[in-house]
């Protein structure tokens, strides 16, 4: 699997409006391959991690879950909740996993030992009213923890930083310089190797 993930990311490091070979290929690794591979690993990660068939109130989730949307809809989705996400993203060595809000005890550790960037998105917690992320508990723990908007109509509602940025103070612990230093440096820094 490894091997797909990189050749993923290698091809089309370009945009093109064009259907090129390498678009075509990355749609296969992305819709078919990835996907066969992650259902075939679920009764694994399930087991290991201890993760309910149900986590997200009665919604659908697991691998048979769809967006309802377009080619993306054939993927497998995992609820934001599942803390598997989370432990997974560390252990294959992740730059940065999002929608990080409902973290255990177990999930703050693996992000602190393995250097993967915890972004938090103010501005969904504010648009869909939810409880928004801990950011003083991950910063006290030794995470990285970067700010992203997330802007998109189903979620969040705003393309503003400086207001992801006012929220993190107000609303998750963060201090102004951290806030600003999580929504400007500290992705750059994880992409680029040293954190």
């Amino acid at each position: 699997m490894q091997a797909e993930l990189e050749e993923t990311l290698l091809l089309q490091e370009e945009w093109s409006a064009q259907n090129t070979d390498p678009m075509r290929r990355k749609g296969v690794l992305v819709r078919q391959e990835i996907p066969r591979w992650l259902r075939s690993q679920l009764p694994l990660i399930k087991s290991d991690h201890d993760v309910a068939d149900d986590r997200c109130g009665g919604r659908a989730s697991g691998p048979d879950r769809r967006d309802g949307d377009g080619p993306g809809s054939e993927g497998p989705r995992q609820p934001t909740r599942t803390r598997p996400g989370v432990l997974l993203a560390c252990e294959f060595g992740s730059a940065s996993v999002d929608h990080c809000t409902y973290l255990s005890a177990a999930d703050i550790d693996a992000l602190s030992s393995s250097g993967t960037v915890a972004t938090l998105l103010p501005g969904v917690a504010f648009s869909t009213r939810s409880p928004y992320p801990d950011a003083r508990r991950l910063i006290e723990a030794g995470v990285t923890v970067a700010l992203a908007s997330d802007c998109n109509p189903g979620s969040c509602f705003t393309t503003s930083m400086p207001f992801c940025i006012a929220l993190a103070v107000f609303e998750m612990g963060m201090t102004p310089a951290e806030a600003l230093w999580s929504a400007t440096v500290a992705v750059r820094r994880r992409c680029a190797g040293s954190t």
